[in-house]
């Protein structure tokens, strides 16, 4: 996947400059979040913010329950093959190693958690198909004191985009 790396938005600069925190996704880590982070510049400024989570698009204990859920799942599997990743929380959690310092990850979703701090990120455990239970817990992660990310381990190489 080759994505086009045009300038930002001074806007968007302005704003993440200006940010507490940034919350990214849950939406597909290649072609939607990819394709912004690739902007001139944009994947600086989302990691010169102080308080950085990426929320998992991906829930392996349930299928999509309608025809377009079912289609996006299929397009992200394709993509993220392509980039030599897996359609796993692991799989979106290596697209935002060294961008994000928390993973937020469904609760059903436990035998990723080691993976994610493999990958240096904080795993957050949290019900991801309900979006009211979802933004506790991002709201709970956005008020509670800044810990460090967990120390890098042996992460695999990360997706090219």
């Amino acid at each position: 996947v080759e994505l086009a790396a045009g300038p930002p938005a001074l806007a968007a600069l302005a704003a993440l400059a200006a940010a507490d925190a940034v919350i990214v996704g849950p939406s597909n880590p290649v072609t939607s979040i990819g394709a912004i982070l690739a902007l001139a510049g944009l994947r600086a400024a989302v990691k010169a913010v102080p308080t950085r989570i990426a929320v998992s698009p991906v829930v392996c204990c349930q299928s999509p329950t309608s025809p377009v859920l079912r289609h996006h799942a299929r397009a992200r599997r394709r993509v993220l093959a392509t980039v030599g990743s897996a359609d796993t929380p692991e799989g979106a959690a290596a697209c935002y190693a060294g961008v994000a310092r928390s993973f937020v990850l469904d609760r059903r979703d436990t035998r990723y958690l080691e993976a994610v701090e493999r990958l240096a990120m904080a795993p957050v455990l949290a019900d991801a198909l309900d979006a009211e239970r979802l933004a506790d817990v991002l709201v709970e992660r956005l008020e509670a004191p800044k810990d460090p990310a967990p120390p890098l381990r042996s992460a695999p190489p990360l997706p090219a985009f």
